[in-house]
């Protein structure tokens, strides 16, 4: 999917992957063919089965500084022109519960998935 922003005045282009599985200990890869490196990347996890009291389709914006143990966690390595890669720690991930008033949960990843979106000059 492709929203381009400003495009005669030399703006900005978002590109999103679609929705992929994932695992602990996984990489996942999009390659959006632009030929050149985003100048910014999200992932964004969809939920496909209630986990953590989120519900089916609910959305969530992970950055890197989401989880605070060592094994648990992403990067996004972002060296290649035309991949993008998400690098899954081998302990999943873990992210607040929906309402919060509670620490940092391990997700079961069975039941979300992830994409890629990325900002392009």
């Amino acid at each position: 999917m492709s929203i381009i922003a400003n495009p005669s005045g030399g703006g900005f282009e978002i590109e999103q992957s679609n929705f992929n599985n994932f695992s602990a200990s996984s990489t996942v890869q999009w390659s959006h063919n632009k030929s050149k490196k985003p100048m910014f990347v999200q992932l964004v996890l969809k939920c496909t089965a209630a986990n953590l009291g989120y519900s089916v389709d609910d959305q969530l914006i992970l950055s890197p500084t989401d989880s605070h143990y060592s094994n648990r966690g992403f990067v996004v390595d972002a060296t290649s022109n035309d991949v993008l890669k998400a690098y899954v720690g081998s302990g999943g991930l873990a992210f607040i519960v929906k309402g919060g008033g509670a620490g940092s949960t391990l997700a079961d990843l069975t039941k979300w998935q992830m994409r890629f979106r990325a900002v392009f000059a």
